[in-house]
């Protein structure tokens, strides 16, 4: 079968982009280590997904490339070891390779990553007060268009400084929550 190879080299800056977040790939192979594959197998398919991550993002989307691909790294990590492979250039990743993602591709990964954001935001709110969560939502523009803190304090009918109060109270049990899951 004669087909012609759509891999291309990585820029210099997907090359920055991929050296700068190695660091984070050896944090997350603590995570998944003593599942059945070696720390150096998990190291390697860690800094592979870092790659093709860096060949498919944009930061013109507003998210940072870590957070972009902590999700391709984690993903990559959890189906080598259902896989349960010993090395990580298995076929499939080969053929994955050889073929240059489209247009659709990168739209769907930030689809997904969006998605993915929304639903652990939508679960870190659910230990708010009714009056916290509308606070979060009018500020951050959650429900609709986001709103300043005394345009806010006025549509509730509170001061500003009872504003605050609730958005950092609210912020606080938010970001309790998603470490919980970070850690869990």
């Amino acid at each position: 079968m004669n087909q012609k190879s759509n891999i291309r080299e990585m820029t210099k800056g997907e090359q920055a982009l991929v050296i700068g977040a190695m660091e984070m790939v050896d944090g997350m192979v603590g995570r998944y280590c003593g599942h059945g594959a070696s720390r150096e197998d998990l190291v390697q398919e860690g800094y592979l997904c870092l790659c093709m991550a860096a060949m498919r993002y944009d930061e013109s989307r507003g998210v940072s490339f870590t957070t972009f691909a902590f999700n391709y790294v984690r993903k990559g990590m959890k189906c080598f070891l259902k896989r349960g492979r010993g090395s990580v250039m298995v076929p499939a990743v080969d053929e994955q390779l050889a073929q240059m993602p489209t247009e659709s591709c990168y739209e769907a990964d930030y689809d997904l990553l969006e998605v993915e954001r929304r639903r652990e935001m939508a679960e870190a709110m659910e230990g708010l007060t009714p009056c916290e969560r509308r606070v979060i939502e009018g500020l951050y523009g959650l429900t609709e268009e986001a709103v300043e803190a005394q345009e806010l304090a006025k549509r509730i009918d509170v001061g500003l400084d009872r504003i605050y109060k609730l958005k950092y109270r609210g912020l606080s049990k938010m970001g309790e929550r998603l470490a919980e899951r970070l850690r869990g």
